[in-house]
């Protein structure tokens, strides 16, 4: 009995020390940008009318920078443009421009030496701007701040990782959804 309290404990040293060598390794800065399909249902009602049409689709980008408090759990900053809604009856052209920035809490669990998954939870800071055929317009409550979340993944290689992610940032009663892929440099 007592051999085996001795392997059991001297196994749970080895094991809470390569935990926390990985969790050493993991703490640092990173920044990085990404590059996506932004999508928004914002213009939904409108697809339903006769002579107009929506495109409620658009390239969206995002720069971000962030701390990895250990290997489970980071904190991040984000600007994000998410692209234009517009809808034309094929005389006049409305369209929808907004951007955010922000702050996230990540929860990260490794998946061997290199790789993640993640899930996000933060605060953000919108602004949207309309214009009709090219004269800008007032929405009334056209900023705000809002949750955004979203889930990821994350690869390793040397100090550069690639990510992919899906984030929803909400806009009062409206979402923007974005997926993208980046890269970040951790450190």
């Amino acid at each position: 009995m007592n051999k085996f309290l001795l392997a059991a404990s001297v196994a749970a040293a080895v094991s809470l020390t390569s935990i926390n060598a990985y969790s050493a390794d993991a703490s640092g800065g990173y920044v990085g940008v990404s590059l996506g399909h932004s999508t928004s249902d914002a213009l939904d009602e409108l697809d339903d009318v006769s002579g107009v049409s929506v495109d409620d689709s658009d390239t969206g980008y995002k720069v971000f920078g962030g701390y990895n408090i250990n290997a489970n759990f980071a904190v991040e900053g984000f600007y994000a443009d998410l692209g234009e809604l517009s809808a034309t009856d094929g005389v006049n052209k409305a369209k929808v421009e907004s951007d955010t920035f922000g702050a996230a809490l990540l929860a990260k669990l490794p998946v061997g030496e290199k790789a993640e998954v993640f899930a996000k939870l933060g605060y953000q800071f919108w602004d949207a701007d309309a214009s009709v055929n090219g004269d800008d317009i007032d929405l009334g409550d056209d900023d705000g701040s809002d949750a955004v979340y979203g889930v990821g993944a994350a690869y390793k290689f040397n100090n550069v990782s690639i990510r992919v992610e899906y984030e929803r940032f909400e806009l009062d009663s409206e979402d923007v959804d974005l997926l993208s892929a980046g890269f970040a440099y951790n450190f």
